[in-house]
């Protein structure tokens, strides 16, 4: 079922209440150009809309880190990431 957008006197329309568009998958497969053009669609039409790139704010958080911190046998990274996706 799709969610229902309701159109203001203006012309503007908006959802009631929050959808959220997660993309998974492999490196380089065009996930963020895929959110950030559905994200420009949707303002076009007057939703207000957001991208939120989790690898951009895990850089700000924490800087560039070594192949190591994603190996999942390193419990101390594995402790900072639950501690980061908690945030």
């Amino acid at each position: 079922m799709a969610a229902q957008l309701y159109e203001t006197t203006s012309g503007r329309l908006f959802h009631a209440g929050a959808v959220a568009v997660i993309t998974v998958g492999l490196p380089a497969r065009g996930k963020t150009h895929a959110s950030r053009s559905l994200c420009r669609y949707m303002r076009w039409l007057g939703v207000s809309t957001e991208v939120f790139s989790v690898g951009n704010y895990r850089r700000e958080r924490l800087g560039s880190l070594s192949e190591e911190w994603f190996d999942p046998h390193n419990e101390k990274a594995v402790q900072t990431r639950m501690k980061i996706a908690d945030e």
